[in-house]
């Protein structure tokens, strides 16, 4: 049986969040004034992190995933007001890649969840697949996909009720 852990907290300070978030290499600066409160839930396994966030204040993010995880990132509203000095669409998902990281603007409100998996066991699989992008093509740099709303929706799904499983410690 696959061990699953979790780890929840609320903080009132970039500084606090970011090293809750061990591993990552984070830098989140608030833009606005006021009190921050922000939530971060996180689920572990061996081969998967995954982490539902949230947030009160506009802040600037950036950073990058431990070493030897692969992050992609789902925005569950619109709060997530640039990526990359690009405006987001609906139905992003986005890669935070490994050579540089992430940047990106997030609104008053922000909510997001993100999937972090072994690196080389993604590559494998996808190669197994036939992805049509190459391993370094996808290592390469932080990007935006933008895909079907439909399957925006279920892959939003897929992983909301892997968070509820194990936060009821199915």
């Amino acid at each position: 049986m696959t061990e699953i852990s979790l780890q929840a907290g609320r903080y009132n300070s970039c500084d606090e969040w970011c090293e809750a978030a061990e591993g990552w290499n984070l830098r989140f600066l608030q833009l606005d004034k006021g009190a921050l409160d922000a939530e971060m839930v996180r689920v572990l396994t061996p081969d998967l992190v995954m982490q539902k966030v949230s947030v009160s204040r506009r802040l600037h993010q950036s950073g990058s995933a431990p070493d030897g995880l692969l992050t992609f990132g789902f925005p569950l509203e619109p709060h997530l007001h640039r990526w990359l000095g690009r405006d987001l669409t609906a139905t992003s998902i986005l890669n935070f890649g490994r050579n540089g990281g992430y940047d990106s603007i997030s609104q008053p409100g922000f909510h997001g969840q993100t999937i972090s998996v072994q690196t080389e066991s993604f590559l494998t699989d996808c190669a197994a697949i036939g992805a049509r992008k190459s391993p370094q093509q996808i290592l390469a740099r932080a990007e935006e996909f933008v895909v079907s709303p439909g399957m925006h929706s279920r892959i939003l799904r897929l992983e909301s009720a892997l968070l509820r499983c194990a936060n009821a410690g199915v």
